[in-house]
């Protein structure tokens, strides 16, 4: 019985130490890709197409540094776009219907409209949290115990 588990997870053993070490090497070239200067990034005939041959071991540094800080200042702008895809508060009242072309007001100050025009709904919610996501086709607001609709924009503070 020993046998016969030994052999079934032996190559799933092999399988993960394999998926492992290609995981590694993937995670290290794009960890190297993010540091190294500019000489690594280009090709030879990239380089000296550029004219980059001409400079010194100094300048050379210099414009690596440049590049580093350019890639950070990207990184950060790129983060900042991705938290900026979701807002969650409360609704900011009473709701006791949504209907088509409705502005919603969040407590955090931002205001939406209803987009779809063949949603309603008739109820009460006191208050409910709120959370709106950019979605694949455009932004949506989830309201606790209401609804999920699509919405436009109106006011992000």
């Amino acid at each position: 019985m020993n046998r016969t588990n030994f052999r079934l997870t032996s190559p799933l053993l092999a399988l993960l130490l394999t998926a492992g070490l290609l995981l590694g090497q993937v995670a290290g070239a794009f960890g190297q890709d993010a540091s190294a200067g500019i000489r690594q990034a280009m090709t030879p005939e990239e380089f000296r197409a550029a004219g980059l041959e001409k400079l010194s071991p100094d300048e050379l540094s210099r414009l690596d540094a440049w590049l580093q800080g350019d890639r950070e200042k990207a990184a950060q702008k790129a983060t900042k776009r991705e938290k900026l895809q979701l807002i969650v508060s409360r609704v900011d009242g009473v709701i006791t219907s949504i209907t088509p072309r409705q502005i919603i007001r969040l407590e955090d100050g931002s205001t939406w409209k209803v987009a779809k025009t063949d949603f309603q709904f008739h109820g009460r919610a006191d208050h409910p949290a709120a959370a709106a996501y950019k979605s694949f086709f455009g932004w949506k607001m989830r309201i606790a115990n209401v609804a999920e609709i699509y919405v436009v924009p109106v006011h992000r503070p």
